[in-house]
Protein backbone atom coordinates (compact mmCIF):
# COMPACT_ATOMS: atom_id res chain seq x y z
CA UNK A 1 0.00 0.00 0.00
CA UNK A 2 0.89 3.36 -0.58
CA UNK A 3 2.95 5.46 2.01
CA UNK A 4 3.79 2.48 4.23
CA UNK A 5 7.32 2.79 5.82
CA UNK A 6 9.29 -0.29 6.83
CA UNK A 7 11.92 -0.63 8.68
CA UNK A 8 14.75 -3.14 8.06
CA UNK A 9 13.94 -6.32 10.24
CA UNK A 10 16.36 -5.01 13.34
CA UNK A 11 17.98 -7.72 16.12
CA UNK A 12 15.07 -7.88 19.38
CA UNK A 13 17.00 -6.53 22.31
CA UNK A 14 14.35 -7.10 24.71
CA UNK A 15 12.62 -10.48 25.76
CA UNK A 16 9.35 -9.19 24.38
CA UNK A 17 7.74 -5.65 23.34
CA UNK A 18 4.78 -3.89 24.51
CA UNK A 19 1.49 -6.03 23.76
CA UNK A 20 0.07 -9.40 23.28
CA UNK A 21 2.44 -12.52 22.08
CA UNK A 22 1.45 -15.42 20.48
CA UNK A 23 3.06 -18.58 22.73
CA UNK A 24 6.64 -19.65 21.25
CA UNK A 25 7.78 -22.90 22.45
CA UNK A 26 11.68 -24.11 22.05
CA UNK A 27 12.39 -24.68 18.91
CA UNK A 28 9.58 -22.90 17.33
CA UNK A 29 9.37 -19.42 15.95
CA UNK A 30 6.73 -17.23 17.74
CA UNK A 31 5.42 -13.62 17.36
CA UNK A 32 4.63 -10.87 19.03
CA UNK A 33 3.23 -7.26 17.79
CA UNK A 34 2.51 -3.88 19.75
CA UNK A 35 0.66 -0.61 18.05
CA UNK A 36 1.28 2.92 18.86
CA UNK A 37 0.72 6.63 17.75
CA UNK A 38 3.10 9.09 16.47
CA UNK A 39 1.75 12.38 16.38
CA UNK A 40 4.15 13.39 13.59
CA UNK A 41 3.38 14.60 10.19
CA UNK A 42 2.82 13.63 6.60
CA UNK A 43 5.99 15.18 5.09
CA UNK A 44 5.03 18.65 3.64
CA UNK A 45 2.54 19.11 6.82
CA UNK A 46 2.56 21.00 10.18
CA UNK A 47 3.69 18.57 13.05
CA UNK A 48 0.43 17.26 14.94
CA UNK A 49 0.62 18.42 18.47
CA UNK A 50 0.00 15.42 21.35
CA UNK A 51 -2.42 17.70 23.29
CA UNK A 52 -4.95 17.81 20.53
CA UNK A 53 -5.60 15.53 17.33
CA UNK A 54 -8.16 17.82 15.44
CA UNK A 55 -10.20 16.04 12.43
CA UNK A 56 -8.37 16.01 9.26
CA UNK A 57 -4.81 15.84 11.39
CA UNK A 58 -2.82 12.88 10.23
CA UNK A 59 -0.76 11.18 12.71
CA UNK A 60 1.15 7.47 11.75
CA UNK A 61 0.25 4.04 13.16
CA UNK A 62 3.62 2.30 14.24
CA UNK A 63 3.74 -1.47 14.48
CA UNK A 64 5.80 -3.69 15.77
CA UNK A 65 5.99 -7.00 14.91
CA UNK A 66 8.71 -9.44 16.42
CA UNK A 67 9.71 -13.28 17.05
CA UNK A 68 10.75 -14.00 20.00
CA UNK A 69 10.84 -17.82 19.37
CA UNK A 70 13.91 -19.91 17.89
CA UNK A 71 12.46 -20.83 13.95
CA UNK A 72 11.26 -18.98 11.21
CA UNK A 73 8.00 -17.23 11.42
CA UNK A 74 7.08 -17.70 7.53
CA UNK A 75 4.90 -15.52 5.27
CA UNK A 76 3.98 -13.05 8.15
CA UNK A 77 1.36 -10.60 7.21
CA UNK A 78 -0.20 -7.53 9.04
CA UNK A 79 -3.51 -6.41 9.12
CA UNK A 80 -5.76 -3.60 10.73
CA UNK A 81 -9.17 -3.00 10.19
CA UNK A 82 -9.42 0.96 10.59
CA UNK A 83 -12.40 2.44 12.36
CA UNK A 84 -15.09 4.42 10.50
CA UNK A 85 -13.61 7.55 10.03
CA UNK A 86 -10.28 6.85 9.80
CA UNK A 87 -8.47 6.40 6.24
CA UNK A 88 -4.57 5.56 5.00
CA UNK A 89 -3.17 8.49 3.70
CA UNK A 90 -2.50 8.08 -0.04
CA UNK A 91 -4.70 5.50 -1.06
CA UNK A 92 -7.86 6.18 1.42
CA UNK A 93 -8.03 2.76 2.32
CA UNK A 94 -9.92 1.86 5.91
CA UNK A 95 -7.49 -1.46 5.89
CA UNK A 96 -3.72 -2.06 6.79
CA UNK A 97 -2.84 -5.05 4.99
CA UNK A 98 0.60 -5.95 4.18
CA UNK A 99 2.85 -8.96 3.53
CA UNK A 100 6.07 -8.59 5.76
CA UNK A 101 7.88 -11.86 4.65
CA UNK A 102 9.63 -14.13 6.85
CA UNK A 103 11.36 -13.15 9.94
CA UNK A 104 13.80 -14.95 11.48
CA UNK A 105 14.31 -15.96 15.12
CA UNK A 106 14.38 -13.25 17.07
CA UNK A 107 14.08 -10.12 14.66
CA UNK A 108 11.28 -7.44 14.65
CA UNK A 109 10.22 -5.19 11.67
CA UNK A 110 8.65 -1.72 12.04
CA UNK A 111 5.78 -0.82 9.64
CA UNK A 112 4.85 3.23 9.98
CA UNK A 113 1.20 3.67 8.24
CA UNK A 114 0.33 7.66 8.00
CA UNK A 115 -3.75 7.91 8.88
CA UNK A 116 -6.06 10.85 8.51
CA UNK A 117 -9.40 10.92 10.88
CA UNK A 118 -12.20 12.52 8.77
CA UNK A 119 -14.60 13.16 11.94
CA UNK A 120 -14.60 13.94 15.52
CA UNK A 121 -15.35 11.17 18.34
CA UNK A 122 -13.09 8.53 20.08
CA UNK A 123 -11.13 5.82 17.42
CA UNK A 124 -9.30 2.02 18.60
CA UNK A 125 -8.06 -0.63 16.84
CA UNK A 126 -5.71 -3.38 17.52
CA UNK A 127 -2.94 -4.57 14.82
CA UNK A 128 -2.76 -8.42 13.75
CA UNK A 129 0.19 -10.25 13.27
CA UNK A 130 0.04 -13.91 11.53
CA UNK A 131 2.06 -16.43 9.91
CA UNK A 132 0.50 -19.84 9.71
CA UNK A 133 -1.06 -20.83 12.20
CA UNK A 134 0.93 -18.58 14.76
CA UNK A 135 -1.48 -15.10 15.76
CA UNK A 136 -0.81 -12.36 17.95
CA UNK A 137 -2.62 -9.01 18.44
CA UNK A 138 -1.62 -5.55 19.89
CA UNK A 139 -3.78 -3.80 22.51
CA UNK A 140 -6.37 -1.13 20.87
CA UNK A 141 -4.69 1.78 20.68
CA UNK A 142 -7.56 5.05 21.43
CA UNK A 143 -7.34 8.20 19.96
CA UNK A 144 -9.81 11.05 21.03
CA UNK A 145 -10.16 13.32 17.38
CA UNK A 146 -11.79 16.91 18.83
CA UNK A 147 -13.06 19.80 16.76
CA UNK A 148 -13.10 23.65 17.21
CA UNK A 149 -16.28 25.40 16.40
CA UNK A 150 -16.28 28.91 15.51
CA UNK A 151 -19.24 31.54 16.36
CA UNK A 152 -19.41 35.07 14.59
CA UNK A 153 -21.18 37.78 16.04
CA UNK A 154 -21.78 41.90 14.89
CA UNK A 155 -21.11 43.45 17.50
CA UNK A 156 -21.98 47.22 17.14
CA UNK A 157 -21.62 50.19 14.32
CA UNK A 158 -21.01 54.02 15.37
CA UNK A 159 -20.04 57.33 14.42
CA UNK A 160 -16.36 57.33 15.03
CA UNK A 161 -15.27 60.20 17.57
CA UNK A 162 -13.54 61.91 14.62
CA UNK A 163 -16.72 62.40 12.73
CA UNK A 164 -16.46 63.47 9.27
CA UNK A 165 -18.38 60.27 7.88
CA UNK A 166 -16.23 57.87 9.45
CA UNK A 167 -17.84 54.87 11.47
CA UNK A 168 -16.63 51.93 13.43
CA UNK A 169 -17.72 48.19 12.72
CA UNK A 170 -16.80 45.28 15.40
CA UNK A 171 -17.50 41.62 14.72
CA UNK A 172 -16.46 39.13 17.88
CA UNK A 173 -15.33 35.27 16.71
CA UNK A 174 -15.50 32.73 19.68
CA UNK A 175 -14.71 29.13 19.19
CA UNK A 176 -17.42 26.91 20.61
CA UNK A 177 -16.05 23.72 20.46
CA UNK A 178 -13.93 21.21 22.24
CA UNK A 179 -10.84 21.75 20.53
CA UNK A 180 -8.47 24.84 20.02
CA UNK A 181 -9.23 26.62 16.48
CA UNK A 182 -5.98 26.89 14.79
CA UNK A 183 -4.60 29.42 11.87
CA UNK A 184 -7.72 31.22 12.33
CA UNK A 185 -8.16 34.30 9.61
CA UNK A 186 -11.25 36.62 9.84
CA UNK A 187 -12.18 38.29 6.41
CA UNK A 188 -14.62 41.12 5.76
CA UNK A 189 -15.45 42.06 2.28
CA UNK A 190 -16.18 45.73 1.36
CA UNK A 191 -18.56 47.90 -0.93
CA UNK A 192 -17.11 49.48 -3.35
CA UNK A 193 -15.79 52.73 -2.62
CA UNK A 194 -15.10 52.08 1.15
CA UNK A 195 -12.65 53.60 2.09
CA UNK A 196 -10.29 51.89 5.32
CA UNK A 197 -9.47 54.74 8.02
CA UNK A 198 -8.50 52.05 10.40
CA UNK A 199 -8.83 48.46 11.52
CA UNK A 200 -7.72 46.49 15.29
CA UNK A 201 -4.27 44.77 15.62
CA UNK A 202 -3.18 41.72 13.29
CA UNK A 203 -4.88 43.47 9.94
CA UNK A 204 -3.97 43.39 6.32
CA UNK A 205 -5.82 45.57 4.28
CA UNK A 206 -6.55 44.63 0.23
CA UNK A 207 -8.27 46.74 -2.46
CA UNK A 208 -11.62 45.86 -0.76
CA UNK A 209 -11.26 43.71 1.88
CA UNK A 210 -9.52 43.79 4.93
CA UNK A 211 -7.66 39.99 6.76
CA UNK A 212 -7.22 39.64 10.12
CA UNK A 213 -4.72 36.93 11.11
CA UNK A 214 -6.26 35.99 14.87
CA UNK A 215 -4.08 32.93 15.27
CA UNK A 216 -5.19 29.86 17.84
CA UNK A 217 -8.40 30.12 19.79
CA UNK A 218 -8.22 28.49 22.94
CA UNK A 219 -11.76 26.22 24.07
CA UNK A 220 -13.89 29.10 24.60
CA UNK A 221 -11.18 31.60 23.04
CA UNK A 222 -12.61 34.78 21.69
CA UNK A 223 -11.53 37.56 18.94
CA UNK A 224 -12.02 41.19 19.06
CA UNK A 225 -11.95 42.61 15.41
CA UNK A 226 -13.20 46.01 13.96
CA UNK A 227 -12.54 48.29 10.82
CA UNK A 228 -13.14 51.77 10.70
CA UNK A 229 -14.63 53.07 7.53
CA UNK A 230 -15.73 56.19 5.16
CA UNK A 231 -18.09 55.70 2.24
CA UNK A 232 -17.96 57.39 -0.83
CA UNK A 233 -19.68 61.34 -0.86
CA UNK A 234 -23.32 60.70 -1.41
CA UNK A 235 -23.72 57.07 -0.41
CA UNK A 236 -26.70 56.33 2.04
CA UNK A 237 -26.14 52.70 2.83
CA UNK A 238 -23.88 49.66 1.37
CA UNK A 239 -23.39 46.32 2.49
CA UNK A 240 -20.12 44.33 4.11
CA UNK A 241 -19.79 40.65 3.94
CA UNK A 242 -17.66 39.14 6.85
CA UNK A 243 -16.31 35.18 7.41
CA UNK A 244 -14.04 33.64 9.40
CA UNK A 245 -12.41 30.19 9.42
CA UNK A 246 -9.76 28.17 10.16
CA UNK A 247 -7.82 24.84 10.44
CA UNK A 248 -10.39 21.80 10.33
CA UNK A 249 -13.50 24.32 10.46
CA UNK A 250 -15.83 25.35 8.04
CA UNK A 251 -16.28 28.84 7.18
CA UNK A 252 -18.96 31.07 9.01
CA UNK A 253 -20.07 34.15 7.96
CA UNK A 254 -22.62 37.32 8.86
CA UNK A 255 -23.43 40.52 7.39
CA UNK A 256 -23.55 44.12 8.30
CA UNK A 257 -24.60 46.90 6.20
CA UNK A 258 -22.51 50.21 6.71
CA UNK A 259 -24.90 53.08 6.64
CA UNK A 260 -22.03 55.46 6.02
CA UNK A 261 -23.10 59.03 5.12
CA UNK A 262 -19.58 60.57 3.09
CA UNK A 263 -18.69 64.07 3.19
Amino acid sequence: MKNYFRHAPLPLLLASAAGCTAPADAGLSGLEISKAVARAAVPGELPVKASATLKGDSVKFVYTVSNPGSGVARHVMLTDLLPDGVKTVGDGSGKVEMALGDLAAGARVVVEVPVRFSRCGKFASKGTATAGALSAESEAEVLSVAEPKLDLKFLASAPDASGAGVRRYGWRLTNSGDAEARNTVVIAALPEGVEVVETSVGATVGEASVRWAAGTLALGGTADVFVKVRGPSGSASSGARVFAYARCVGAVSDRATMPVAGE
